[in-house]
């Protein structure tokens, strides 16, 4: 019976993770940052839909491409990766979102 309990509980955890609205899931709650993609976005640890994490673009920061699959890498590009990586990889990060109803970029 414990052993029944432990697996609802755990498939429990995870519906909160993956279902509700993203400013519910997310907004001004703690997260750690398992992946650096470039300089201005990251993936945090909570599964996002059919994803193991949610990637997560920073708000106000535009840095240059380093992974764009048809343009170069342009001049600074992986310098401002570093930096996000050395700064923020295995750290824990408070999402804030933007405060308006649309929560997601046309990238997702």
């Amino acid at each position: 019976m414990a052993l029944v309990a432990l697996i609802f509980w755990d498939h429990l955890e995870y519906l909160q993770r993956t279902t509700g609205s993203d400013r519910e899931r997310y907004h001004d709650k703690m997260f750690k940052v398992v992946h650096v993609v470039d300089g201005d976005t990251l993936d945090i640890d909570l599964p996002d839909g059919d994803k193991d994490v949610t990637p997560i673009r920073l708000w106000g920061v535009d840095t240059p491409e380093t992974r764009h699959p048809h343009k170069k890498v342009m001049h600074f590009g992986p310098e401002a990766s570093a930096f996000t990586k050395d700064t923020m990889l295995h750290q824990q990060v408070r999402i804030m979102l933007e405060p308006y109803e649309q929560t997601r970029d046309r990238y997702g």
